[in-house]
Order: structure tokens, then C-alpha cells, then sequence
């Protein structure tokens, strides 16, 4: 499911979907002329995180979309991305360095960037423990307290599989 709304804290909504799943629903909205109302819906939640940012290139129109969307949530709500990149890589994925650096900046500012190194969690996962990172990267503009960005869950089996009794 592309598009991922949970309650948090009181009517606090979160939206969490892929990058690639933004940009085609913003790219399908200008076919039906609903792009407004789609961005609204990027712009408006409390907590905003697009996972898988920066897998490949953006095009000029992700770009775009991708500016518009950092800059109506700056200083309104918190932002979160998760990326296989380096943040220090992601002024490539634009042509535009200028976009790039204003909607980069933006992201930085009042930012808290967790770096997980390693093997991936997905080799280690083992049968009694399952480990899953939501975001990496948190911007809070309000200049509040941040919440940690990385929530690790374990899921603990009584028994282990195939023992008797």
C-alpha cells in the first residue's frame, strides 16, 4: 500500500509512502487535475516520511514536486526520509542545483540525521527478532525537542520453531 495514514498522538496524523509512490501519485493527479488536493495531502500531516528517497534520478517534474512539497511543510510540520544515500549525494539526483541547495537547506535546518552502518538488517533478521527502520532523517521546525527517528520493534517467540512441548 503506497499510501500508509496512522493516527499518532492525539489528532496528529502521520503519512508515511515511498518516494516512488509520491511522485507517481503527483504525476497521475496532473492527469485528472487534482494536483492540489494531492499535495494538501503531502503538505497537511503532522509528520510526513518518504521512505526509499533518492534510488535513482529524479526528473525535472519530480523535482519539482519534490521542492514544493519540502517547502510548504517547512516550518509548519516534521519531515521524515529514509534513504540508501548519503545526504551529501542527494544534490546529484537534481539537475537544478539551485532547487536542489533551497529544498536541501530547508531539510537540514533544525535537522537530526541517524546513520545506520552495517550489514543489512533485512541479512541479519533473524526467526525471533525482526528489526525495521522508519526514518533516519527528522526535521522538526518548530524547534522542539525531536523525537528519535529510528524505531526498532522486536517480536520475541516463546518457543523457537520446530521444539516440542
Amino acid at each position: 500500500m503506497p499510501w500508509l495514514t496512522a493516527p499518532a498522538e492525539g489528532d496528529n496524523k502521520v503519512v508515511m509512502l515511498r518516494a516512488s509512490a509520491m511522485f507517481k501519485k503527483l504525476l497521475q493527479s496532473r492527469a485528472d487535475n487534482s494536483y492540489g488536493k494531492e499535495l494538501l495531502k503531502l503538505i497537511s500531516p503532522e509528520l510526513l516520511v518518504i521512505d526509499d528517497f533518492g534510488l535513482q534520478k529524479l526528473t525535472d517534474e519530480q523535482s519539482g514536486d519534490f521542492y514544493e512539497v519540502i517547502i510548504e511543510r517547512y516550518g509548519r510540520a516534521s519531515t521524515g526520509i529514509t534513504s540508501n544515500r548519503d545526504a551529501h549525494e542527494w544534490m546529484a539526483l537534481f539537475d537544478d542545483p539551485i532547487m536542489a541547495n533551497s529544498a536541501l537547506d530547508r531539510i537540514a535546518h533544525n535537522a537530526h540525521q541517524l546513520v545506520i552502518e552495517g550489514e543489512s538488517y533485512r541479512k541479519r533478521k533473524q526467526p525471533q527478532r525482526r528489526n525495521r527502520l522508519l526514518f533516519d532523517y527528522v526535521t522538526n521546525p518548530y524547534g522542539k525537542k525531536s523525537r528519535i527517528g529510528c524505531y526498532t520493534w522486536i517480536n520475541k517467540r516463546e518457543k523457537q520453531v520446530g521444539q516440542s512441548g
